[in-house]
């Protein structure tokens, strides 16, 4: 979480990324690595790449706090939240137990 209370969750799939080519492109993208890794010193580090990736992006800061769902490259997301329709009974319980009033009111199944 950052300072502004904003957090970023990921569940992902990499790939190693073998060989110097990569790295040189990172270095040139990344003027500063140089410093921390000069010459050849930068061939020590292994290039990844995110290829499939789900995750999430929560805004605490907001009331309701935001939690936006995303996904690339095969992955897709869930959908967020359960779906009680089946079960519910309208007593309007979970609505007055969920601590971040994000449950509304609908129509029984």
């Amino acid at each position: 979480m950052n300072k502004d209370f904003i957090s970023v969750r990921l569940v992902e799939e990499l790939k190693f990324c073998r060989g110097r080519k990569i790295a040189d492109k990172i270095f040139d993208l990344n003027l500063t690595m140089d410093q921390l890794y000069p010459d050849k010193k930068r061939y020590i580090l292994e290039g990844i790449q995110l290829f499939k990736c789900k995750g999430e992006i929560f805004d605490l800061s907001t009331e309701p706090p935001l939690r936006q769902r995303f996904s690339f490259g095969e992955d897709r997301f869930n959908l967020i939240g359960d779906i009680i329709a089946s079960h519910c009974i309208a007593c309007e319980l979970c609505m007055e137990t969920c601590p971040v009033n994000i449950i509304s009111e609908g129509e029984i199944c």
